[in-house]
This record gives C-alpha cells, structure tokens and sequence, in this order.
C-alpha cells in the first residue's frame, strides 16, 4: 500500500513505496541510465555504490555517501554523509547533507 504525505525534507512529494516497486522501476527505467558513468557524473570516491543501484547522468554525489538497492535520476545532486536505501530519486532532486532516506519515492 502506499500513502502519499508532504515531505518536511526540502518540501518534496514522499510515497513509501515496496521492493517490488523498486524492482518493477528499475525494469522499466534501467534503459535510461548509466551505471556509474564517469564522464557524466561526479560521484565523490569515498562514496558506495551497490551493485543494484543505478545512477542517472549528470548527478553529483558528495563524500561518504551509500547508496543500496536504489535508482537515481539525472541531475541529482546529493550532500556528503548521506544514505540512500531501497528509494527512488526522480530526475533533478537535490538531497542535503546527511540524509537517511529508506523506501522512499522522490519526485
């Protein structure tokens, strides 16, 4: 089930969303993305990425950052000390410094 509330985090839209979902975006979206590209994103070396994250081109990730089982659109950016479990980032959101974000959908 998913409930859709405001976000106190930067005024955003939030859905909690099932790894289900995640699994059925990340089908449908994988085409779209570049896992880890370099020459399009910025993604500070101290920062995990896990295997089944993707990232979207143009993102920027600053340092110490995790990111598990989670997409990432183009064009985000995403403060240092954050951790990125198990959501959704569309397109262009920004994530401050020391974010948790679990099962969360972003848009």
């Amino acid at each position: 089930m998913h409930t859709n509330q405001k976000s106190s985090l930067l005024g955003l839209t939030k859905f909690t969303i099932t790894s289900n979902l995640i699994k059925a975006v990340f089908e449908h979206m994988e085409h779209m993305l570049i896992k880890n590209n370099p020459s399009t994103c910025e993604v500070h070396k101290m920062t995990q990425v896990g295997k089944c994250s993707r990232i979207g081109n143009d993102v920027k990730i600053a340092e110490k950052c995790s990111f598990k089982r989670s997409f990432i659109g183009n064009g985000v950016q995403i403060g240092a000390h954050s951790k990125i479990i198990d959501s959704v980032l569309m397109d262009y959101v920004t994530i401050e410094d020391n974010v948790s974000l679990t099962k969360l959908y972003y848009l």
